[in-house]
């Protein structure tokens, strides 16, 4: 049977306008457009109109559903059982509201004795199903399916207090995330002076890939780290960092701390070379050379930490920098601030 576009309009309850978009955005084709220049649609237009709006009940962005049906692996059957499930779950959680409902209302009434546990039943549910929405199986994946039901089961049982303790917990870390990531703008309640980011810089050496990184071979990475990294160090990262602090109003002078990646000792003194730095400069550099060895660009990482546990002066600025495969450079300027 075809249907024309008021027809199937009134079919499935949605204004011909709201189609009209649908064939814009190219979610819904009409099947031919007939010799008056309507919109015709035949029976895989109705199978496809009912998945959308199943889609939409769910709250599914028009994007989102655009993108899942045009896939060429789209499977309707498993799109039905997907939407049977939720609309289950949904039936579920409502059920369990409305009895809720009632039977608040037959103890305000004086019918019945409630707990407080069972006063917040529905909304505990509720929670949980979308979590398990979300995450439900990549947390099963991760932590098997006995943990999460433990998990859903003790939620479930928590008191009032400890519900309110819990979600008291999440606020509170929430508040101090952005607090860790030490935003400019976010005020710290810290005695220690604490590393600001003024500047950033990145240079990629040409024609380097012989000088650092991976080899794919056929029993696996084998890591290429050529001997005149060094030298490489005197030669090419000398000159950037010197424009990267030339740009920032800043000389070599200037920098009190130098947050070194400690790619190995002929490395280290490579920068103390081209940098024209003491040897004081790469001590925590050296330290984390010979606790941990060379782990890679995130090393610096670790000598940042010294840096920041140790007493810096406030105004001081610190120079931090990595190397990595390309060859490529990274280097940012440090402020410590209160």
């Amino acid at each position: 049977m075809e249907y024309t576009i008021s027809k199937l309009a009134k079919l499935a309850n949605v204004s011909a306008r709201t189609l009209r978009y649908y064939d814009e955005i190219n979610l819904l084709k009409p099947t031919r457009i007939n010799s008056s220049g309507y919109r015709i649609y035949g029976q895989n237009g109705v199978v496809r109109l009912q998945q959308i709006l199943f889609f939409r009940e769910l709250g599914v962005e028009l994007e989102t559903i655009t993108s899942i049906m045009n896939n060429p692996e789209f499977d309707k059957t498993k799109a039905l059982e997907s939407h049977l499930y939720q609309l289950e779950q949904k039936k579920s959680r409502l059920e369990k509201l409305i009895e809720t409902v009632e039977k608040t209302i037959a103890y305000e009434r004086g019918e019945i004795q409630m707990s407080d546990q069972q006063k917040f039943e529905a909304f505990k549910d509720k929670l949980i199903q979308e979590n398990e929405e979300k995450y439900g199986e990549e947390i099963r994946d991760k932590y098997g399916k006995k943990t999460v039901e433990e998990s859903n089961a003790k939620f479930k049982n928590m008191s009032q207090e400890q519900y309110d303790e819990m979600v008291k917990i999440g606020e509170e870390i929430f508040e101090l995330l952005p607090k860790a990531m030490c935003g400019d703008d976010v005020h710290i309640n810290s005695k220690k002076t604490i590393p600001y980011i003024v500047n950033t810089a990145s240079k990629w050496m040409p024609n380097s890939e012989d000088v650092m990184g991976w080899d794919i071979k056929n029993d696996g990475l084998h890591v290429i780290f050529s001997k005149s990294i060094p030298s490489i160090i005197s030669t090419w990262l000398g000159p950037f960092i010197q424009e990267f602090l030339k740009e920032n109003n800043l000389k070599q002078t200037n920098i009190n701390y130098f947050v070194a990646h400690p790619g190995g000792k002929k490395v280290l003194s490579a920068y103390l070379e081209a940098l024209d730095l003491s040897e004081q400069h790469i001590n925590f550099s050296s330290e984390i050379l010979k606790k941990h060895g060379n782990m890679s660009s995130p090393t610096v990482l670790y000598v940042l930490e010294k840096y920041m546990l140790s007493e810096c002066r406030a105004g001081d600025y610190g120079l931090m920098v990595a190397l990595g495969p390309g060859f490529s450079g990274e280097a940012v300027i440090l402020q410590w601030r209160d």
